[in-house]
């Protein structure tokens, strides 16, 4: 099973709880790829295994994993589980556009992972989110001119923000 960004935009940007919400959370933090181990996740999560089938087909409906046949303990390194935080600068590259640049922060203005941009831009970029994320919504950001594109999450109890020079 995979998470897909779409999931990530979906589960991580809704604060509201749900155990769909926290499989999702369970699967992000356990890396890119994992193996469907229901009665470990279930006893993980606190919840029969009938409640854990219903939230999986619940997360595959809304396209928030993809769910592949695969060769047992088949993880490769470059999972984010593999590289840790250091393989957060990966993904968003990947998820750039030429002349883009995104950063993920805490919601309190600390730089985890940036792309397109040197580190003292990223730190600086970080600190003025922060100071500015209580006043704007992220869709008033994402409208205002020079402004990145902004993207609340929330994960294990902590906030963050995917900012984005382009929405």
């Amino acid at each position: 099973m995979c998470p897909t960004p779409a999931g990530i935009f979906r589960w991580l940007g809704d604060h509201a709880p749900s155990y769909e919400r926290r499989l999702f959370e369970l699967l992000v933090t356990n890396g890119r790829k994992s193996e469907l181990r229901i009665g470990e996740f279930a006893a993980r999560l606190g919840e029969p295994t009938r409640a854990l089938a219903s939230a999986l087909f619940a997360l595959q409906r809304s396209a928030s994993i993809v769910v592949t046949e695969g060769v047992s303990g088949s993880m490769s390194a470059n999972d984010w589980g593999g590289d840790g935080m250091a393989g957060l600068t990966d993904i968003l590259v990947s998820a750039m556009h030429p002349g883009q640049r995104m950063l993920l922060s805490t919601s309190d203005g600390f730089a985890l992972a940036f792309a397109g941009c040197g580190a003292y831009e990223a730190e600086v970029w970080a600190v003025r989110q922060a100071l500015a994320l209580p006043d704007r919504s992220a869709h008033e950001a994402a409208a205002a001119p020079r402004d990145p594109a902004t993207a609340p999450l929330c994960m294990g109890g902590a906030s963050f923000v995917l900012s984005s020079s382009q929405p």
